[in-house]
């Protein structure tokens, strides 16, 4: 293995969970040996530690924000990201190419690849293009690889490989679908299962075949590069709700292409949800506050007030609403994390699946929220999951690129279907079995019916 890695990467030293501005933060070099972490901003060392007394502790990405870890030193702790943490982020002085080339210089063997800054070459080599941004795609993805590259590092430098580390026997995909211009940002299944939407970065929403992957047709709600965030079926499936960047929810007949009705908030929205018997709709918007429709007015039933709401979702029976935040997911009562709860999902029989990104583990609570009877565990965060069609399995998409399969009863891991990018969002059909998930590749589709791991082992 080589024995140094230099990245470019974004430091935040207030670790904030949420980041309305970007003063602060720093932009440098972070330098990984066998000995030592270093992190440096031009020509000054900000902190630095050896490497045996440093923990990484990877956290849940964003549809913005790629590769984010705390970097934990023995005296304190720094949030640090490999791609731009959005896109107003600080971008790189000119001459920190030029400081990047003489830490490199002290450096024995050093590791570079295609970067946010482009094509680095090593110490002696030619740092031409070091200075050309790409497009807000290639940063994620590119962001993602440094992450790839920097746990290979730490893993083949701190400890031996863990030959169970993945399930074994990984099925292939139905297929596959995406552009090298945009990410899923949403994927779910018509009611009937018939046709799987994606949302996408570029404000489209994007209709397939379920059965063959065949394009059926395309709305554009938004355009123009304004990311979609999120996307529910409404009814039979004839009529769809997004949520966006400008500060609307849309309801769309999906075989027009017409918009039916708008809901306008003060803020970008970020979570749909519909209940099931497609009365209310519940938005979350950036302003921290949730918001209740009549789904046959467009009125406004309820204003809530909410703690950094990261997701909202009704149960699957009832008028339930959850919606979660920094460290709870709020239903009546509270249940406290300490993390931020990104992944909300619900059984059909009222189990409450809830994950909390500080401890990488994903949480199952009876029906009354009183207690908890599963604690599932992961090493990265969870970003988005589904229950089973029979509740007995949970299948939860992570910020490493796997969704990994448990048996809720005991907490095994079944499976892991492994992607190139974090998971984003997936969604598990009840009447067909299929499994489709989001990432920067686009969407893809599994079946696991035949899969011996599907066979519902708590049976």
């Amino acid at each position: 293995m080589n024995d140094s890695l230099a990245l470019l990467a974004w430091c935040d030293p207030a670790r904030r969970h949420v980041r309305w501005t970007w003063s602060g933060i720093w932009v440098g070099v972070l330098l990984v040996d066998r000995h030592r972490v270093v992190y440096r901003v031009g020509d000054e060392e900000k902190f630095s530690a050896p490497l045996d007394r440093t923990r990484f502790a990877w956290r849940g990405g964003s549809r913005m924000t790629a590769a984010r870890f705390d970097l934990h030193l023995p005296e304190t702790t720094f949030r640090l990201y490999l791609s731009p943490p959005g896109n107003d982020a600080p971008q790189p002085d000119r001459n920190l190419v030029d400081h990047l080339a003489g830490a490199l210089d002290r450096l024995s063997i050093v590791s570079l690849f295609e970067g946010t800054l482009g094509t680095l070459g090593n110490a002696s080599g030619m740092l031409g293009n070091a200075l050309t941004l790409p497009g807000a795609v290639a940063q994620l993805r590119d962001g993602h690889r440094a992450s790839e590259r920097l746990r290979a590092h730490l893993a083949e430098t701190m400890s031996p490989p863990d030959p169970e580390a993945r399930a074994a026997s990984t099925p292939e995909p139905c297929f596959t679908r995406g552009d090298d211009h945009t990410w899923a940002t949403a994927v779910r299944f018509s009611p009937g299962g018939e046709t799987i939407a994606c949302a996408h970065s570029d404000g489209s929403v994007r209709l397939w075949n379920t059965r063959d992957g065949t394009p059926r047709r395309r709305l554009h709600p938004l355009g123009h590069g304004v990311a979609l965030q999120d996307i529910a079926y409404v009814g039979a499936g004839r009529v769809l709700l997004t949520a966006g960047d400008d500060r609307c929810a849309r309801l769309w007949d999906v075989l027009a292409g017409e918009e039916l009705a708008r809901l306008a908030h003060p803020d970008a929205v970020s979570r749909v949800t519909v209940d099931a018997g497609n009365r209310w709709a519940a938005t979350v918007s950036e302003d921290m506050t949730a918001r209740i429709w009549d789904l046959t007015t467009g009125g406004l039933l309820r204003t809530l007030d909410v703690d950094c709401a990261h997701g909202v979702l009704f149960a699957a029976t009832g008028s339930d609403l959850v919606v979660s935040g920094v460290g709870a997911a709020c239903s009546g009562r509270t249940e406290t994390g300490t993390g931020v709860v990104d992944c909300l999902a619900f059984s059909d029989d009222g189990r409450l699946a809830v994950n909390d990104s500080e401890e990488s583990a994903v949480t199952v609570f009876d029906s009354a929220l009183d207690h908890a009877v599963a604690e599932l565990q992961n090493d990265t965060p969870v970003l988005c999951g589904a229950f089973s069609p029979t509740g007995r399995s949970f299948l939860g998409g992570d910020e490493k690129g796997d969704a990994v399969l448990w048996d809720i009863r005991t907490g095994r891991r079944l499976l892991t279907l492994a992607h190139g990018s974090p998971v984003e969002s997936l969604d598990w059909n009840r009447r067909t079995g299929l499994i489709a998930t989001g990432t920067l590749e686009g969407l893809t589709v599994w079946d696991l019916r035949g899969h011996p791991a599907f066979l519902e082992p708590s049976q």
